[in-house]
């Protein structure tokens, strides 16, 4: 799909629910699989999330949440950059790249695996929250509470770039989790591993194993 037709798509999908700045997409690594869409006004944003979540673009369903930085263009128009923020998202970035580096020194990476549905529900699952495990692009969360949602899980783990799918295994409370990269992956896991989501429940995030297919 190109670049165009994304930026497009989603501008005649916003454009309803107030003024829109700008919509940006790139196809860098990155930027893939994400785009931003800069409103001018905060309520026509949050109005377009509850609005638009989960809605079918492209073949997929679209998952919104709020950026994590005001967009450049809505600083400037209302006197809140600041030029100091560029040398900082540099540092942040920096950052990420070095704990993914730690993650992955003595660790051998195996190709990418896909996980059927129908096997996950088919077959016992057993793990244990072991971040030491062959690094891939799915990842295993155990001992979930009875309230942690499919929802709530969407929530938590779609804030992670490349984020696909959650599938959660009814009965069983646990749960696979799919990013495009095993290096996608593997921010999500070290960013959520040991947050508490509900009052009874606190992720444990390892890598999938073969023996969950």
């Amino acid at each position: 799909i190109k670049i165009d037709e994304v930026k497009k798509a989603l501008l005649e999908l916003f454009s309803p629910y107030g003024e829109i700045l700008g919509v940006y997409a790139k196809k860098t690594y990155k930027m893939k699989g994400q785009a931003f869409v800069v409103f001018k006004q905060l309520q026509s944003a949050s109005e377009a999330m509850r609005c638009l979540q989960k809605t079918p673009i492209f073949g997929k369903e679209i998952h919104i949440h709020y950026a994590k930085d005001k967009s450049d263009l809505a600083g400037k128009l209302d006197g809140s950059y600041d030029t100091n923020v560029v040398p900082l998202r540099k540092q942040r970035r920096e950052d990420e790249l070095k704990k993914l580096s730690e993650m992955k020194v003595k660790r051998r990476v195996e190709p990418q695996f896909e996980l059927p549905k129908e096997q996950l529900l088919a077959q016992p699952v057993t793990g244990s929250a072991d971040t030491g495990s062959i690094s891939n692009n799915i990842l295993f969360v155990e001992k979930l509470a009875p309230e942690a949602t499919q929802e709530l899980l969407i929530e938590q783990f779609c804030k992670y770039q490349g984020f696909r799918e959650v599938r959660l295994i009814p009965g069983k409370w646990v749960a696979f989790v799919e990013y495009e990269t095993e290096v996608q992956a593997g921010v999500a896991l070290v960013g959520l591993n040991g947050t508490k989501i509900t009052e009874n429940c606190t992720l444990q995030i390892s890598y999938a194993k073969k023996q969950h297919i």
